[in-house]
């Protein structure tokens, strides 16, 4: 912490106000050899958030620098507000070389994680770090699977693309994403969710995962990945956004090309499922493509794939 942190954490938040301390604290307690700044983006709640951040920014002056927003700077899009700006606006503000991410909701349960992601990143030469990461429900935490780490017993491990099964792609949750600040040029220009950041973190270079907890990832009845669960709305704007997302991956991702066949899935549930958003002639070409477009060993796979995404737009809350 002082005057010129080498790392910036980079904390938006919204409606946090039963979790955004324990975030605040779990970034505080961090020990590291390095000064470290919290850049936190309070997008105008409508609970107490924002009193909590305030009080947090006056009693840790040196440590965090505090962003009030406004909603009327909100983004929407498709009719739905999203945290863009806010994401977008806070990433700017960062001073450090490298930059960790972690929302509201969310907290740091490592107390070396700085410290570690940075020795790893620095000691192999990466553009980035990420780490594995439990969820919490509530009443009880969960490991999260890595099936790519089944057969490696080193902690600190360098990810290998080429040899991830292209279901795996996106191998880290936002909550332990850690990169050097050359690659928000990217993003803040073209932004987009958290898989875009992930995108061009690993797009940028070398990348490496620390085969040890990191964070906790809250799921919670406000969390946008439960609401999806149940309207429809919120739905159709994930998987037609991702059906975006993948489809300009295509067109442009080298590092990637194995993964993106992932995209076939999206294409087919966005443009079936989201019917305000496209014509029938993208409707049958979804459908042709996506039978044409898989080697007969995953066809049923991603078929099965496709079934429950869409039964979770048609039925609110079908299976995931």
């Amino acid at each position: 912490m002082g005057n010129d942190p080498l790392v910036s954490i980079c904390c938006i938040t919204y409606n946090h106000s039963n979790y955004i301390g324990e975030a605040i604290e779990s970034f505080l307690q961090q020990k590291t050899t390095f000064p470290f700044e919290i850049c936190i983006g309070e997008d105008h709640s409508n609970d107490k958030t924002r009193e909590i951040c305030i009080d947090f920014a006056k009693k840790y002056p040196n440590s965090i620098r505090l962003f009030l927003r406004s909603r009327n700077d909100v983004i929407y899009i498709n009719g739905i507000a999203t945290g863009r700006y806010n994401m977008v606006e806070t990433l700017k503000q960062c001073r450090g070389k490298y930059i960790a991410i972690c929302e509201g909701d969310d907290y740091w349960s490592n107390l070396k994680k700085l410290q570690k992601q940075y020795d790893f990143l620095k000691k192999e030469k990466l553009v980035g770090v990420f780490g594995k990461t439990s969820k919490y429900d509530g009443s009880s935490y969960t490991d999260i699977e890595y099936p790519f780490l089944s057969s490696i017993h080193n902690k600190n491990i360098i990810i290998d693309y080429d040899k991830l099964p292209y279901d795996q792609w996106l191998f880290a949750h936002t909550s332990t994403f850690f990169f050097k600040r050359f690659i928000i040029d990217e993003y803040i220009q073209n932004p987009g969710n958290n898989n875009k950041l992930f995108y061009d973190i690993c797009n940028s270079g070398r990348v490496g995962f620390l085969n040890e907890n990191m964070s906790v990832y809250r799921q919670h009845s406000q969390a946008i990945s439960v609401r999806r669960g149940i309207d429809k709305k919120l739905n159709c704007n994930h998987y037609y956004n991702n059906y975006l997302f993948f489809k300009n991956l295509n067109n442009k991702s080298k590092i990637l090309k194995p993964q993106i066949r992932y995209r076939y899935n999206y294409s087919i549930i966005a443009l079936l499922g989201c019917k305000e958003k496209t014509t029938f002639y993208e409707k049958t070409f979804a459908i042709l493509y996506f039978l044409i477009s898989f080697k007969s060993n995953k066809y049923f796979e991603n078929l099965k794939f496709v079934k429950k995404r869409l039964s979770s737009i048609f039925f609110h809350g079908g299976a995931w």
